[in-house]
Protein backbone atom coordinates (compact mmCIF):
# COMPACT_ATOMS: atom_id res chain seq x y z
CA UNK A 1 0.00 0.00 0.00
CA UNK A 2 0.88 3.08 -1.06
CA UNK A 3 0.42 6.83 0.77
CA UNK A 4 0.80 10.25 -0.60
CA UNK A 5 0.81 13.26 2.45
CA UNK A 6 1.15 16.63 1.31
CA UNK A 7 3.31 18.93 3.83
CA UNK A 8 3.85 22.52 3.45
CA UNK A 9 6.41 23.65 2.28
CA UNK A 10 7.46 26.32 4.52
CA UNK A 11 8.30 24.18 7.16
CA UNK A 12 11.58 24.33 9.04
CA UNK A 13 13.70 20.88 9.14
CA UNK A 14 12.74 20.76 12.69
CA UNK A 15 9.14 20.78 11.65
CA UNK A 16 9.41 18.43 8.97
CA UNK A 17 11.64 16.07 11.41
CA UNK A 18 8.62 16.56 13.89
CA UNK A 19 6.36 15.84 11.79
CA UNK A 20 7.82 12.44 9.94
CA UNK A 21 7.94 11.58 13.79
CA UNK A 22 4.45 12.28 14.55
CA UNK A 23 3.07 9.99 11.63
CA UNK A 24 5.52 7.49 12.15
CA UNK A 25 4.07 7.14 16.00
CA UNK A 26 0.98 7.35 15.29
CA UNK A 27 1.04 4.04 11.98
CA UNK A 28 3.15 2.28 14.55
CA UNK A 29 0.60 2.95 17.41
CA UNK A 30 -2.19 1.70 14.81
CA UNK A 31 -0.07 -1.67 13.91
CA UNK A 32 -0.12 -0.31 9.95
CA UNK A 33 3.33 -0.59 10.00
CA UNK A 34 6.26 -2.84 12.06
CA UNK A 35 9.05 -1.50 14.25
CA UNK A 36 11.73 -0.96 11.51
CA UNK A 37 9.01 0.79 8.55
CA UNK A 38 7.64 2.99 11.58
CA UNK A 39 11.90 4.28 12.20
CA UNK A 40 12.26 4.69 8.35
CA UNK A 41 9.28 6.42 7.94
CA UNK A 42 10.78 8.86 11.03
CA UNK A 43 14.08 9.00 9.43
CA UNK A 44 15.42 7.44 12.73
CA UNK A 45 16.95 4.19 13.42
CA UNK A 46 15.20 1.38 15.45
CA UNK A 47 16.89 2.68 18.39
CA UNK A 48 16.53 6.13 18.17
CA UNK A 49 12.75 5.05 17.58
CA UNK A 50 12.17 2.87 20.15
CA UNK A 51 13.85 5.68 22.44
CA UNK A 52 11.11 7.74 21.18
CA UNK A 53 8.57 5.28 21.87
CA UNK A 54 9.94 4.97 25.42
CA UNK A 55 9.95 8.88 25.86
CA UNK A 56 5.75 9.07 25.19
CA UNK A 57 5.44 5.49 27.13
CA UNK A 58 4.33 3.60 24.34
CA UNK A 59 4.82 -0.22 24.45
CA UNK A 60 6.80 -1.79 21.95
CA UNK A 61 5.15 -4.78 19.61
CA UNK A 62 7.87 -6.21 18.56
CA UNK A 63 6.98 -9.03 16.06
CA UNK A 64 8.80 -12.18 14.34
CA UNK A 65 9.33 -10.49 11.37
CA UNK A 66 11.18 -7.67 13.62
CA UNK A 67 13.44 -10.16 15.24
CA UNK A 68 14.26 -11.95 11.43
CA UNK A 69 14.55 -8.21 10.49
CA UNK A 70 17.66 -7.52 13.51
CA UNK A 71 19.23 -10.87 12.51
CA UNK A 72 19.65 -10.33 9.12
CA UNK A 73 20.91 -6.88 9.94
CA UNK A 74 23.42 -8.54 12.69
CA UNK A 75 24.41 -10.99 10.79
CA UNK A 76 25.70 -8.34 7.83
CA UNK A 77 28.14 -6.85 10.51
CA UNK A 78 31.24 -8.03 9.30
CA UNK A 79 35.11 -6.95 9.46
CA UNK A 80 38.48 -8.45 8.78
CA UNK A 81 39.28 -9.15 12.10
CA UNK A 82 39.72 -12.76 13.29
CA UNK A 83 37.67 -11.53 16.36
CA UNK A 84 34.74 -10.35 14.19
CA UNK A 85 34.72 -13.71 12.80
CA UNK A 86 34.82 -15.61 16.60
CA UNK A 87 31.93 -12.87 17.81
CA UNK A 88 29.89 -13.69 14.53
CA UNK A 89 29.89 -17.58 15.22
CA UNK A 90 28.72 -16.59 18.52
CA UNK A 91 25.87 -14.23 17.04
CA UNK A 92 25.00 -17.52 14.81
CA UNK A 93 24.57 -19.93 17.82
CA UNK A 94 22.73 -17.48 19.81
CA UNK A 95 20.42 -17.53 16.86
CA UNK A 96 20.47 -21.01 16.48
CA UNK A 97 19.76 -21.51 20.14
CA UNK A 98 16.55 -18.46 20.52
CA UNK A 99 15.08 -20.45 17.81
CA UNK A 100 15.59 -24.26 18.96
CA UNK A 101 14.17 -23.17 22.48
CA UNK A 102 10.79 -21.24 20.35
CA UNK A 103 10.39 -24.88 18.90
CA UNK A 104 10.94 -27.05 21.68
CA UNK A 105 8.18 -24.10 23.49
CA UNK A 106 11.07 -24.24 25.85
CA UNK A 107 9.81 -20.08 25.74
CA UNK A 108 7.76 -18.38 23.89
CA UNK A 109 8.59 -16.85 20.33
CA UNK A 110 7.86 -13.43 22.80
CA UNK A 111 10.77 -13.93 24.58
CA UNK A 112 12.75 -14.83 21.99
CA UNK A 113 11.92 -11.80 20.13
CA UNK A 114 11.98 -9.45 23.12
CA UNK A 115 15.41 -10.94 24.61
CA UNK A 116 17.02 -10.23 21.15
CA UNK A 117 15.74 -6.72 20.96
CA UNK A 118 17.33 -6.26 24.22
CA UNK A 119 20.87 -7.69 23.41
CA UNK A 120 20.84 -5.43 19.89
CA UNK A 121 19.74 -1.98 22.62
CA UNK A 122 23.02 -3.12 24.56
CA UNK A 123 25.23 -3.59 21.68
CA UNK A 124 24.42 -0.21 20.29
CA UNK A 125 24.50 1.20 23.70
CA UNK A 126 28.06 -0.53 23.93
CA UNK A 127 29.19 0.58 20.28
CA UNK A 128 29.07 -3.53 19.96
CA UNK A 129 31.83 -3.89 22.30
CA UNK A 130 29.57 -6.80 24.77
CA UNK A 131 29.81 -10.02 24.09
CA UNK A 132 27.19 -12.38 23.17
CA UNK A 133 25.59 -13.51 26.31
CA UNK A 134 25.05 -17.46 27.70
CA UNK A 135 21.25 -18.02 27.38
CA UNK A 136 18.81 -19.67 29.65
CA UNK A 137 15.13 -20.66 29.71
CA UNK A 138 13.97 -20.06 33.35
CA UNK A 139 11.73 -22.41 35.02
CA UNK A 140 8.51 -19.94 34.09
CA UNK A 141 9.07 -19.36 30.24
CA UNK A 142 11.64 -16.87 30.93
CA UNK A 143 14.76 -15.93 29.07
CA UNK A 144 18.14 -15.78 30.86
CA UNK A 145 20.78 -13.49 29.27
CA UNK A 146 24.27 -13.70 31.00
CA UNK A 147 28.37 -12.16 30.71
CA UNK A 148 30.66 -12.90 33.30
CA UNK A 149 34.26 -11.19 33.21
CA UNK A 150 36.58 -11.85 36.16
CA UNK A 151 34.67 -11.61 39.19
CA UNK A 152 32.14 -9.52 37.47
CA UNK A 153 28.59 -11.17 36.61
CA UNK A 154 25.68 -9.67 34.85
CA UNK A 155 22.21 -11.14 34.12
CA UNK A 156 19.32 -9.75 31.97
CA UNK A 157 16.01 -11.92 32.74
CA UNK A 158 13.57 -11.52 29.91
CA UNK A 159 9.30 -11.53 30.75
CA UNK A 160 6.55 -11.64 28.37
CA UNK A 161 5.94 -8.09 29.06
CA UNK A 162 8.25 -4.50 30.36
CA UNK A 163 10.29 -4.16 32.10
CA UNK A 164 13.27 -6.65 31.80
CA UNK A 165 15.46 -7.06 34.96
CA UNK A 166 18.56 -7.11 35.39
CA UNK A 167 21.36 -8.09 38.12
CA UNK A 168 24.86 -7.49 39.05
CA UNK A 169 27.49 -9.30 41.35
CA UNK A 170 30.60 -8.88 42.45
CA UNK A 171 31.71 -11.99 43.28
CA UNK A 172 34.49 -10.62 45.48
CA UNK A 173 32.77 -7.96 47.46
CA UNK A 174 29.59 -9.74 47.29
CA UNK A 175 28.20 -6.42 46.09
CA UNK A 176 24.79 -6.63 44.30
CA UNK A 177 22.71 -4.18 42.22
CA UNK A 178 19.63 -4.72 40.04
CA UNK A 179 17.69 -2.61 37.59
CA UNK A 180 14.29 -2.87 35.98
CA UNK A 181 14.25 -1.59 32.58
CA UNK A 182 11.72 -0.70 29.75
CA UNK A 183 13.24 -1.98 25.95
CA UNK A 184 13.86 1.08 24.22
CA UNK A 185 14.27 3.64 27.45
CA UNK A 186 17.25 5.60 27.42
CA UNK A 187 19.94 3.47 29.71
CA UNK A 188 20.71 5.43 32.14
CA UNK A 189 24.95 6.11 33.08
CA UNK A 190 25.05 3.51 36.22
CA UNK A 191 23.77 1.07 33.59
CA UNK A 192 26.12 1.97 30.98
CA UNK A 193 28.90 1.85 33.16
CA UNK A 194 28.09 -1.84 34.63
CA UNK A 195 27.69 -2.67 30.92
CA UNK A 196 31.69 -1.63 30.44
CA UNK A 197 32.48 -4.12 32.54
CA UNK A 198 32.21 -6.54 30.42
CA UNK A 199 33.16 -4.81 27.14
CA UNK A 200 36.70 -5.82 25.87
CA UNK A 201 38.61 -3.03 25.28
CA UNK A 202 41.54 -4.91 23.55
Amino acid sequence: MSVSIEIPLNLSAQELDEVKHELAVVLYQRQTVGLGEAATIAGLTRIEFQRLLASRHITLHYEENDFDADVAAMQTLQTDSAASSIHDDRVQELTDYLARMEQAALIHPNRATRAWQAWEELLVATSHGLPVPDAAPGPDGELLFAWDRGEHHLELEVFPTTPVEFFYLNRVTDAVWGYDHIIGAVLPQVMLDKLSLFVSHE
